[in-house]
């Protein structure tokens, strides 16, 4: 057929020989944009870096950040713990005693519910196969603790190390201080916090308290 001569689907468009390589150019370029995302995506992998196409939300990478990207928070930056740190989860879950922030919020609250007999403390160290220890080498610990509404239940109980190093039960007394103030002040929700030490103390302690000691 002719250019220009009548067709079908009517007069056939006469297209110079500089605007079909233009033509072709912007096809080409259509279809890389419609590949990019895909292959951008591939190079977003959870629990891996985020490159500089990639932005790190809750531990996953996405595509779209720009490489001017700041870097994520405390919150949301993984810390290496090291075993022992946090305690096992299908053993120590985490309870609850009560929800009333009133109740937790009155002073000397969490003395008149500490019930923690030596049997039951045996029996925890027993669950995590610890047979001999240093005196004052371990707490057997409130994973929620009791300041927060926490129970003396085995399943919110833990040996948690006094003397291991940069994390221990010295550090997480402080995150306990801070929780318990945050929520008597109003300025978190007592399930929130509760949550938050059984979930994940350490990562807590970095989105409440700033940077964990490294040492």
């Amino acid at each position: 057929m002719e250019s220009g001569a009548d067709s079908p689907f009517g007069r056939a468009a006469v297209i110079p020989a500089g605007g079909a390589r233009s033509l072709a150019k912007l096809l080409i370029l259509l279809s890389v944009a419609l590949v990019a995302p895909s292959a951008l995506a591939n190079n977003c992998n959870k629990g891996k870096p985020c490159g500089g196409t990639c932005i790190n939300v809750r531990y996953t990478c996405h595509v779209g950040a720009s490489t001017s990207q700041s870097p994520p928070s405390a919150a949301i930056t993984a810390y290496p713990v090291q075993v022992g740190d946090l305690p096992n989860a299908k053993l120590t879950p985490g309870d609850v005693l009560t929800t009333n922030v009133a109740r937790i919020c009155t002073s000397g609250y969490s003395k008149t519910v500490r019930d923690v007999p030596e049997s039951l403390k045996n029996a925890v160290y027993r669950e995590y196969g610890i047979q001999h220890h240093a005196p004052y080498s371990y707490e057997v610990d409130h994973l929620v603790s009791l300041e927060l509404g926490g129970s003396n239940s085995i399943r919110n109980l833990w040996p948690e190390s006094y003397t291991s190093e940069p994390l221990n039960a010295h550090v997480k007394d402080r995150l306990e201080n801070k929780l318990h103030e945050l929520v008597c002040n109003g300025d978190l929700d007592l399930a929130t916090a509760q949550h938050a030490e059984a979930a994940d103390w350490v990562q807590a302690y970095a989105r409440y308290m700033g940077p964990l000691p490294t040492k």
